[in-house]
């Protein structure tokens, strides 16, 4: 069996200036998503998908909408990384 390396994008949102000053910035958690996927060995295929100034309760989110699409037609699987 050949081993194969996990692929991943990594999806980054802010929807205050308040998440922004306080470690929630996009470059923050691009940043964060990109070492965890490294530190994991995964391949990320894209550059970071960025909703900046989205709130979360939003159902139609550009980026979001746009990672989705990208996860459910390829071989992307879901990773998460906590908040410090």
């Amino acid at each position: 069996m050949v081993a194969t390396t996990r692929r991943a994008a990594v999806y980054a949102r802010i929807s205050t200036d308040d998440q922004a000053e306080h470690g929630y910035s996009l470059h923050d958690q691009g940043r964060k998503g990109l070492a965890q996927a490294d530190a994991k060995g995964w391949a990320v295929v894209d550059t970071p998908y960025v909703d900046d100034g989205v709130s979360g309760t939003l159902r139609h989110r550009p980026a979001h909408g746009q990672h989705y699409r990208r996860y459910r037609t390829s071989d992307l699987r879901p990773g998460s990384y906590p908040r410090e």
